[in-house]
């Protein structure tokens, strides 16, 4: 169930990043050294290798994203499937029912008819072939604009993880359309709407404790803030200002001035206020040896994107990360893994001996361009608490985060990517001499 192509979920994905939409942003695959690689099938080890010509001509400018998607290519992804396949049926076979497995998958964005389509499959799905199931679904944010269709999708969810539902809210779920200005003063009376909602439909919106496996889930509230971003900015491109490509900006109203400066730092510290009570039930409640994972919308690393100059949007980062969330993981100690979402950048990466990923549900189009047509690869199974297996998934080939592993991240190298230069390059300035 949705596990049988577990290992092209993080394959190659660039993708337009949550909440900027009248800009595309996106990253494109640049050339880079074949990940290291297990024994695979012979039919797999004898498949042309098309992906590698592609990237390379990417790189080389010969192929040039159009705004809004970018070309097809073929990364060995079904090399992938075939091997996650066999993982896959090998942890199966070790469970028996009562077992908890944890799945995650973020920016659902079940406004789209394509994505509510996948979310409906879904769960009649895990219903019909598996009703008594004991497993936990952790929603990593970017439900809907729309709070009622956001409710009734996580509560839908809900119906199919016997466990629980985990969910913390992302920029998007914020978003204040026309329908809600009679309804909600600002984003944060719908924030705490939706919180109380959801945990009135069963869904969890702070720690949830699974005591039979021995578990924790732990949902992270935050916010993006500009001073986040600490690596340096792409020099001598005239780009636009970040307020005007961010509809965060625009479609989110805040109670205060200072929250509703977009250089200012007050939504996610009020954000991050609402940690204060969660962490302080995780430790009240949190026995020696219970497994521990955590979940956030926005990014707690700098190193969990890619650099500047491989993005669409250049200045992205500074409306994608908050400063708050590292330290929150800390003080709740021994965290395992945490998962999130935003940038719809598949992940998988250790830092500090925490592992972060993401796996996006995204947008249609990017699952289309980006992902072989692939959909079934979300949500990810990333722990499982059968002792006759591995307890967490197996590395995921993301296509971001091993091109950083295998080559390094350099973030003061302001050459600009092929698809970044045919955007940008013509608005080139000169750069004063010091």
């Amino acid at each position: 169930q949705h596990q049988r192509r577990q290992g092209s979920n993080m394959a190659t994905s660039a993708s337009q990043a949550s909440g900027e939409d009248t800009a595309p942003v996106q990253a494109a695959a640049p050339a880079a050294a074949e990940p290291t690689r297990q024994a695979e099938p012979a039919a797999a080890a004898a498949r042309p290798r098309r992906g590698i010509e592609a990237i390379a001509k990417l790189e080389r400018g010969e192929v040039v994203p159009k705004r809004g998607s970018i070309p097809r290519w073929e990364t060995d992804t079904a090399a992938f499937c075939e091997r996650a396949e066999l993982q896959s049926s090998a942890s199966v076979s070790g469970r028996v029912r009562g077992e908890t497995r944890v799945y995650a998958m973020s920016d659902l964005h079940a406004d789209r008819d394509d994505n509510r389509e996948f979310l409906n499959e879904l769960v009649e799905r895990r219903r019909r072939e598996q009703p008594d199931n004991k497993d936990v679904l952790i929603v990593a944010g970017d439900v809907s604009e729309d709070p009622e269709l956001l409710l009734d999708t996580v509560q839908m969810l809900r119906t199919a993880f016997g466990a629980g539902v985990v969910f913390v809210p992302g920029n998007h779920d914020l978003w204040r359309g026309r329908k809600d200005d009679a309804r909600f003063k600002d984003s944060a009376k719908k924030l705490h709407y939706l919180l109380r909602e959801c945990e009135a439909r069963g869904v969890s919106t702070s720690a949830l404790h699974v005591e039979a496996a021995e578990l924790w889930v732990v949902p992270l509230h935050s916010w993006h803030h500009q001073s986040w971003d600490r690596e340096p900015s792409i020099a001598g491109i005239k780009l636009p200002p970040l307020e005007l490509c961010m509809s965060d900006y625009h479609n989110c109203q805040w109670p205060t001035a200072a929250m509703n400066d977009p250089k200012s730092d007050a939504v996610a510290l009020y954000m991050d206020e609402l940690n204060d009570a969660i962490v302080e039930r995780v430790h009240e409640g949190r026995r020696e040896g219970e497994t521990c994972i955590t979940c956030s919308h926005f990014l707690p690393h700098q190193e969990l994107m890619p650099t500047k100059r491989m993005l669409f949007l250049p200045e992205l980062p500074k409306a994608c990360g908050s400063d708050l969330l590292r330290p929150r993981i800390d003080e709740i100690g021994d965290v395992s893994a945490h998962v999130f979402g935003h940038t719809h950048f598949c992940w998988d990466q250790k830092v500090d001996d925490v592992r972060f990923l993401s796996c996006p549900l995204a947008y249609p189009n990017e699952r289309k361009m980006n992902m072989n047509g692939g959909g079934d690869w979300v949500p990810l199974a990333i722990w499982d608490s059968a002792p006759a297996v591995e307890r967490w998934c197996p590395e995921q080939p993301a296509f971001w985060s091993t091109w950083y592993k295998t080559n390094g991240r350099d973030p003061s190298n302001m050459e600009l990517a092929p698809w970044v230069e045919k955007r940008w390059g013509k608005r080139r300035v000169e750069v004063a001499a010091n």
